[in-house]
């Protein structure tokens, strides 16, 4: 899939952060993966990005008996963000393993999805917006 890329200047990240967290929250599909400012230890940086947002959904991947191959099938059929994630139970379906730990969220075993936004920031003064060109 082809995104059309907008970059911003970032004047306050802090305060950036706390309001897209406030918009996000009213978002139905949203996964945030932020590194919380960790600091680069040496000459050794552990990630590429300060924050990484995928909001909307212009896909998801079906909840069917091969989730994997599922959530393969997506990729290569878009080509494109995915953002998701896989349970602690899902080891019970890849191996012969069982959990007697009472499950008290309903999550399924794997979700991924095709985000309409996508929001980067790499450092501290610059947003990134990609969104679908359609």
């Amino acid at each position: 899939m082809n995104r059309r890329v907008f970059t911003y200047a970032l004047s306050d990240y802090k305060s950036f952060r706390v309001k897209f967290y406030h918009w996000a929250a009213q978002e139905e599909h949203i996964c945030i993966l932020d590194s919380n400012q960790y600091n680069k230890t040496g000459n050794i940086s552990y990630h590429d990005y300060e924050l990484l947002a995928g909001v909307g959904i212009l896909d998801v991947i079906p909840m069917e008996t091969e989730p994997f191959d599922q959530l393969e099938k997506l990729h290569a059929k878009h080509k494109d963000w995915l953002f998701g994630y896989l349970s602690y139970d899902l080891k019970n379906k890849i191996e012969k393993l069982s959990s007697k730990n009472q499950a008290k969220i309903e999550f399924d075993d794997i979700m991924f999805f095709q985000p309409e936004l996508v929001f980067i920031i790499r450092d501290m003064n610059h947003l990134e917006v990609q969104y679908p060109d359609f």
